[in-house]
């Protein structure tokens, strides 16, 4: 029998994404997606880099850094695969899935009509499921439950947090994550890389920013969490 990730002749990939911060809202903040593992041992490498990924910052909120890893999550994972994405994030599938719609109709302001929050990271998230050949689709999963997946991807940005924090590492989001950041209330006193301020400035692009910068960890294959409920993109 084929294993449940392969699905009408496609490897279907699934991929687990959570935030962290420390001290929410504007402690270090991070990021992580990580991929599933088959039964094989494969991470379902087509036409897609590494096996997972994190990042983070000195400041920010968990909202930023869910939708961050959300972002890099899709990047990461172009091509004609149907893509499934696991997160405990409540207010990251409803941004990408359903809030979307009206924020769209309504000039990117909200029912207060105020503009709406992080609306970079949303906008971009839209685009890169708009573009993307193959279907995606959300899973929620209760966080802190014992799912392997959600457990991992907290354990990366958790550290990554922690990493900025106590400036072991430098912080690492994508660019609509630090224009985000940047015009949020959570601003003042964020430390921004020599690299990002490259990237903010136009003079390196996303992708000469993002090289090397895979984390490539291998994940335990026993993804298969409780409490979940899925959401499709219309």
């Amino acid at each position: 029998m084929l294993p449940a990730h392969f699905l009408k002749g496609f490897t279907m990939i699934v991929v687990s994404t959570d935030g962290s911060a420390l001290g929410n809202p504007n402690g270090s903040m991070g990021w992580a997606w990580a991929d599933h593992i088959d039964e094989a041992g494969s991470a379902h490498e087509h036409n897609h880099t590494g096996n997972a990924d994190a990042g983070g910052a000195t400041n920010g909120t968990n909202q930023i850094g869910e939708l961050c890893a959300v972002l890099e999550a899709l990047r990461a994972h172009p091509g004609s695969e149907p893509l499934t994405i696991e997160s405990d994030s409540q207010y990251a599938i409803n941004c990408a899935t359903t809030w979307i719609h009206g924020w769209k109709k309504n000039g990117w302001k909200n029912s207060k009509k105020e503009p709406v929050k992080n609306a970079e990271l949303i906008r971009a998230i839209d685009e890169e499921i708009c573009k993307r050949k193959g279907s995606v689709k959300f899973v929620w999963v209760k966080g802190h439950a014992g799912n392997a997946g959600n457990e991992k991807v907290d354990e990366l940005a958790r550290t990554y947090a922690e990493d900025c924090r106590s400036k072991l590492k430098d912080g690492y989001l994508p660019l609509e994550g630090w224009k985000s950041l940047i015009s949020s209330s959570y601003s003042d006193g964020v430390d921004v890389p020599q690299d990002a301020k490259m990237l903010l400035d136009g003079k390196i692009s996303s992708s000469e920013y993002h090289i090397g910068r895979c984390v490539g960890e291998d994940i335990n294959p026993d993804f298969n969490g409780n409490n979940t409920r899925e959401t499709e993109r219309e």
